[in-house]
């Protein structure tokens, strides 16, 4: 049944991308005034290889990584991004003619359609390298005396693989350690799925020296990795794996919960059903659902700690995860009385860039220091 529905999915993947990829076409010939057949045929087999090119890239990747797959996958994946933007542009420019009376100036309107396309989407590259601080200040009353003033460093999806490597991780670690944090929570999809020196790429969390600790736990994407390996790249580091379990630290529970394994639910509820509702609790879950946030609010948690939903990291697909996760999708929420923190994340997955968000290292203060 499994294999059933990645067929099915991987036909709709690939018939979706052969439409836009088709519609690209129609509109560069259109636009440009191309009248030519061979190059509408050089253009065509161009268009159809890229949009053809991903998926079997991201296959061979993941079965065969070395440089020059890993070049291809980079090269298919910041594609998908751009072709997005053209097909957007061109469809705005499509639109502008059949609007407006601009027929005399058809070539410069395509032109500068795609030229700003282009270079929305080469924003978006240089925009995922470059995570920033976001800052947030947490309601003190909330948290034992010793929490107070307390500087909490969150971290999700960092997505380390074919994209974000070991400098990458090594410039994270750097910047996080300049605020020298007093706990550090890593919430999920610290790998992308693809890696062949797991243990390596993660290798400056080793840096991690916060005086309560760096607590960790899974994502989705782990999952596509093993857990065997993952937990095997990561035995030597500073870090507190939890899994479905909490801890106690001066006076605060700390509850980590698992994404749910390949054909294996996790029951949240259960796992929530553990914390001690007399005390104070900080939850973290990979995924923002709703129904788990507030089930979450009803235990006494002061925080909830997510990821998973990248903010759509392209637009416009922000609006999408708006409309699945509601008010969690990003961002600071309340849920009750607790605070809800939903990390766009550090890295990136599939084309890397961002556009209409930055990544962030999400920096929230207990009260003032």
């Amino acid at each position: 049944m499994k294999r059933i529905i990645i067929v099915i999915l991987t036909i709709v993947a690939l018939a979706a991308l052969i439409a836009a990829h088709a519609w690209l076409w129609y509109a560069i010939v259109f636009l440009f005034e191309i009248h030519a057949l061979t190059t509408r045929w050089i253009l065509g087999v161009a268009l159809g290889v890229l949009a053809m090119g991903f998926l079997p890239a991201t296959y061979v990747v993941h079965k065969r990584e070395n440089r020059t797959t890993s070049y291809i996958y980079i090269v298919m994946a910041t594609w998908l991004g751009t072709a997005l933007y053209v097909a957007i542009g061109t469809a705005a420019a499509a639109l502008a003619l059949w609007i407006f009376p601009w027929q005399d100036h058809q070539i410069f309107v395509g032109a500068a359609a795609l030229a700003l396309a282009i270079a929305y989407a080469g924003y978006g590259v240089w925009n995922t390298q470059y995570p920033r601080y976001k800052r947030v200040t947490l309601p003190a009353d909330q948290y034992p005396e010793a929490w107070r003033g307390k500087k909490i460093i969150h971290l999700s999806d960092i997505h380390l693989g074919v994209v974000h490597h070991i400098g990458f991780m090594r410039w994270v670690v750097n910047k996080v350690n300049k605020e020298n944090p007093d706990i550090i929570f890593i919430t999920g999809d610290l790998y992308d799925g693809v890696g062949r020196e797991l243990g390596q790429m993660a290798a400056p969390l080793k840096e991690f020296n916060p005086p309560m600790g760096a607590y960790y736990i899974i994502g989705n994407h782990e999952t596509y990795v093993g857990l065997d390996r993952v937990f095997a790249a990561i035995a030597d580091l500073p870090i507190r794996t939890l899994r479905n379990e909490n801890v106690e630290l001066e006076g605060v529970q700390i509850l980590g919960i698992d994404y749910h394994l390949p054909g294996k639910k996790n029951d949240e509820r259960a796992v929530l059903d553990t914390l001690d509702p007399e005390r104070p609790s900080i939850v973290l879950f990979h995924e923002p659902k709703p129904d788990v946030v507030e089930y979450a609010s009803t235990k006494n948690a002061r925080l909830f700690l997510a990821g998973h939903t990248h903010k759509g990291q392209l637009w416009p697909f922000n609006f999408i995860t708006r409309y699945i996760y509601k008010r969690f999708h990003y961002g600071l929420s309340r849920a009750g009385n607790m605070m809800v923190y939903t990390s766009p994340g550090v890295g990136s997955w599939g084309p890397p860039m961002r556009t209409g968000n930055h990544p962030q290292i999400v920096v929230l203060t207990i009260g003032n220091k």
